[in-house]
């Protein structure tokens, strides 16, 4: 494959075996493999929306605290 001929794709979720991931307006599956081998940058997507009373839904984050975590790790 050809990286000057990059595509982007929204991930929505993630197991052991591989990345579900929305391409051209499907679902598919992406392997950990795949996506080793021909990924070469992330990105995450923080909206203020998305916390409630200044914390994630789900595991209570706060978008702060969040942002260096991912800051840090980049």
């Amino acid at each position: 494959m050809n990286p000057a001929n990059g595509h982007a794709v929204a991930a929505v979720g993630y197991d052991g075996a591989d990345i579900t991931i929305v391409t051209w307006g499907h679902i598919k599956k992406m392997t950990w493999a795949f996506y080793e081998a021909y990924s070469d940058e992330a990105w995450a997507v923080l909206s203020p929306d998305w916390f409630k009373e200044g914390r994630s839904p789900r595991y209570g984050f706060d978008i702060d605290t969040l942002a260096m975590e991912i800051d840090r790790i980049g």
